[in-house]
């Protein structure tokens, strides 16, 4: 069984908003990652649960993650978004239109096209930005 492993933006005023990797853990009104364990105690860091995303596949480059996008360099003008297909049941690649020559700027409200990990070559990618799949990051 795979480890459900997720990040988030911090709300610790002692992390000043770092991005941090855990297990996800709700108590009451707030979000925390439980990220270890101190004197047999789980060391708990309050989250923005907006902020929480899913480890979603490993590549040659390291860990991609939910809400994560990259430029496909095989069509221009196009940004593969990491989600979670139910149709799938498996992590997918939705393909975008970049609306913003010169920019950043995906089209959320638009898939072009839906593959599997197994259908795209993750080698033909180069990295953007981390996303958060809960609020979809808003580039300016």
């Amino acid at each position: 069984m795979e480890e459900l492993i997720c990040k988030a933006k911090s709300i610790d005023i002692r992390l000043n908003g770092k991005m941090i990797a855990g297990f996800p853990f709700k108590h009451w009104d707030k979000s925390y990652l439980a990220w270890g364990v101190e004197n047999g105690k789980a060391s708990l860091v309050e989250i923005d649960p907006k902020t929480l995303c899913r480890r979603a596949f490993e590549t040659k480059k390291g860990w991609l993650w939910e809400g994560d996008m990259f430029w496909d360099v095989q069509e221009d003008g196009i940004i593969g978004v990491i989600v979670w297909s139910d149709q799938h049941h498996q992590w997918v690649v939705e393909l975008i239109p970049n609306v913003e020559e010169g920019g950043i700027k995906p089209d959320f409200e638009t898939v072009l096209d839906i593959l599997t990990l197994d259908e795209y070559e993750n080698d033909f990618f180069d990295y953007i930005h981390g996303g958060y799949i809960g609020n979809r990051v808003e580039f300016e």
